[in-house]
């Protein structure tokens, strides 16, 4: 079938009801919405948008996040627990006391416990020991399965 050339995020039959194809549509807003959420801040004195599909990883110091993307880094204060409480649904995973990291940009989960990035310095992103098996089962499903 040609359609599966373009990666369809679902099919609607026309012989499917009124009600099912507008639930249909609804879901792909909804995750249009979460892949193109801009995030934005402040911190001393200048102000950032960065779409979240650019981010690679959040680093966090001294209650300064930092967003490393593909449009150099920017920093703002924030706590990581809020970071946690707004990103975790849009791909983005807590691995480490100091970082999160978009599952859409790791490239490999090595044995040792790092995150490979795909980006140009293939960055080496610590698994703490305490979101090991977190971080496995999220990796296996977002990236491996693609779900």
């Amino acid at each position: 079938m040609k359609g599966y050339e373009y990666q369809p995020f679902r099919y609607i039959l026309k012989t499917e009801p009124e009600k099912l194809i507008i639930r249909r549509i609804k879901e792909v807003f909804i995750e249009y919405k979460k892949s193109h959420k801009i995030i934005s801040g402040t911190y001393n004195g200048y102000a950032f948008r960065t779409s979240l599909e650019d981010i690679y990883y959040i680093s966090i110091s001294n209650h300064v996040a930092t967003l490393h993307t593909k449009n150099g880094n920017f920093e703002y204060y924030r706590q990581m627990k809020d970071l946690c409480d707004e990103l975790s649904d849009c791909g983005f995973l807590r691995c480490h006391r100091s970082y999160m990291v978009n599952l859409h940009h790791v490239h490999v989960m090595r044995s040792d416990g790092v995150f490979v990035l795909d980006n140009q310095e293939h960055t080496v992103i610590p698994i703490g020991i305490r979101y090991k098996k977190i971080a496995e089962d999220f990796y296996l499903k977002e990236v491996l399965v693609g779900e």
